[in-house]
């Protein structure tokens, strides 16, 4: 068995037969974020149930924060496989007009409004769609 001062003077080659333009993706594994902007229509299917993203540490001089609600879904739009993440009013929307998580599997146009003088929270606009 070579060691590893040989093993890293090796050329590696390609495997035989491999067509990287022909490859069949099993599984996507990273996920980018889809962002909701103000005023702009975001047209979603939600893939699965919404879940609570990691737990952020307490960084000096602030209080930790309430992990994100993160949900994968579907850009209509572009196809892409993404992830959301719910804002408070959002997340509230969903659980109490789709209980059980009976929003999965269904498609949305999501609209994120300016915030109103006085209030902490984006309004946001929720259809949902036929697809």
């Amino acid at each position: 068995m070579a060691n590893k001062s040989e093993a890293a003077k090796t050329v590696p080659t390609p495997v035989k037969g491999f067509d990287p333009s022909a490859y069949k993706s099993v599984r996507k594994v990273t996920k980018s974020f889809l962002r909701l902007e103000v005023d702009v229509d975001r047209f979603v299917r939600i893939d699965g149930e919404i879940y609570e993203g990691k737990k952020l540490s307490k960084k000096e001089g602030k209080d930790a924060m309430e992990p994100a609600h993160i949900c994968d879904i579907t850009d209509l739009t572009t196809g892409e496989i993404a992830q959301l993440m719910l804002p408070s009013v959002l997340l509230s929307v969903l659980n109490e007009e789709y209980p059980e998580h009976s929003y999965v599997g269904r498609a949305f146009k999501i609209t994120k409004r300016a915030k109103k003088e006085g209030r902490r929270y984006f309004p946001v606009d929720v259809e949902e769609i036929e697809i």
